[in-house]
C-alpha cells in the first residue's frame, strides 16, 4: 500500500502525475514482479549443471540448451509458486481502492455506507474473491497436470 500511494500521491511532487489505473497497475507490477523474478531464477538455478553439460555434449547450441532443456524444466519447478502469486495478485487488487479506483472491495465500501449491512456485502465480497483464486488454482492443477506428462 505504501508503495502505490507513492506511486500515485508522491511522484506528482516531482513533476510525474499518473492516472490511478496506471499508477496501480506499475505499483502491482512492481511488487509481484519482484518476487516472481526471484521465483524464476530460482527455478532456472534448480536445474542440475549436468543436464547443461549434457545438452552441450550433444551439440545443442547455448539456446537450443535453454529452450529445449532447461526452461521445461525450470517451467514445471516454477509453476506452483508462480500461480500462487498470481492468485495473490488478484487478492492484493482490492489495495488499490485507496487510490479511488471503482474495484470490488470499493464498491463493497460504497454499497455498505448506504445500506449500512456490512455482513452480506463482505460476505459477497469474499464470495467473488473466492471463486476468482480457486479458478486459479483449478487452472494450476489442470496444467500441473498436463506438465506431469513430460515426466520421465
Amino acid at each position: 500500500m505504501i508503495q502505490l500511494f507513492f506511486i500515485y500521491y508522491g511522484l506528482p511532487t516531482f513533476g510525474i502525475l499518473l492516472n490511478p489505473m496506471t499508477a496501480a497497475v506499475i505499483g502491482l507490477s512492481l511488487n509481484s514482479g519482484a518476487y516472481m523474478s526471484e521465483v524464476i531464477r530460482a527455478a532456472i538455478s534448480s536445474v542440475s549443471k549436468g543436464q547443461y553439460e549434457a545438452s552441450l555434449c550433444l551439440g545443442y547450441t547455448r539456446p537450443q540448451v535453454y529452450r529445449y532443456v532447461v526452461f521445461p524444466q525450470a517451467f514445471k519447478v516454477a509453476l506452483p509458486t508462480l500461480m500462487n502469486y498470481f492468485s495473490t495478485m488478484i487478492k492484493e487488487t482490492s489495495l488499490v481502492s485507496v487510490l479511488s479506483i471503482a474495484e470490488i472491495t470499493r464498491i463493497g465500501n460504497q454499497i455498505y455506507a448506504r445500506t449500512l449491512s456490512p455482513f452480506e456485502i463482505y460476505l459477497t465480497i469474499g464470495a467473488i474473491y473466492f471463486a476468482m483464486t480457486y479458478s486459479v488454482a483449478l487452472i494450476s492443477k489442470w496444467i500441473e497436470k498436463r506438465t506431469a506428462r513430460w515426466t520421465l
